[in-house]
């Protein structure tokens, strides 16, 4: 059974990790060297085989709007969040706190009425020599975003728990969007 296409944004603050993440989810071979900010949105598409949903398998279109991270481009955000199915929240912990995540929650999440079970948070550990266990058990998630289901992962690494997640995530995402 194929589906019509999700759209998922990818959000968050600069320099959390939001193109690494959209371009392991779509198996995209853009690699990137240092750091360089995404400008405005990049949208990735991809489809996605491996998924079930009440006991049927599925084909999903996937659209991942990986939106930048900079405050500057906040008045394209009403223009982006349209049409939204869910929200991929990302911050690294070794950068961020979770009151970072706030502008992003308020527009996309609150404004949008995206429902908790469609909201992902990732806390992208970014060194590549060691998880930083401290800094994701120091993170504190904002009350308003009690509820979300969130993952921490360090590419490649733990690249497969987030694929799972991310896979758990986009069903419950179709379950709600495109099943009614």
């Amino acid at each position: 059974m194929k589906v019509s296409k999700s759209k998922i944004l990818v959000l968050g603050p600069q320099k959390a990790g939001k193109t690494t993440i959209s371009n392991y989810l779509a198996d995209s071979l853009e690699s990137q060297y240092g750091y360089r900010p995404t400008k405005g949105v990049r949208i990735v598409e991809f489809e996605s085989n491996d998924l079930e949903l009440k006991g049927q398998k599925i084909d999903a279109d996937v659209e991942l709007w990986d939106c930048s991270g900079d405050e500057k481009y906040n008045k394209c955000w009403p223009a982006l969040g349209d049409g939204t199915h869910g929200v991929i929240l990302v911050a690294s912990p070794e950068r961020h706190t979770g009151d970072d995540l706030i502008p992003w929650e308020r527009e996309f999440i609150e404004r949008g009425d995206i429902p908790m079970n469609r909201v992902l948070l990732v806390l992208l550990d970014t060194d590549q020599t060691a998880t930083n266990h401290s800094a994701i058990s120091e993170f504190r998630v904002p009350s308003s975003l009690n509820g979300v289901h969130c993952v921490a992962a360090s590419l490649p690494k733990d690249g497969d728990t987030l694929r799972l997640e991310f896979n758990s995530f986009l069903v419950a995402v179709i379950s709600q969007v495109h099943d009614k």
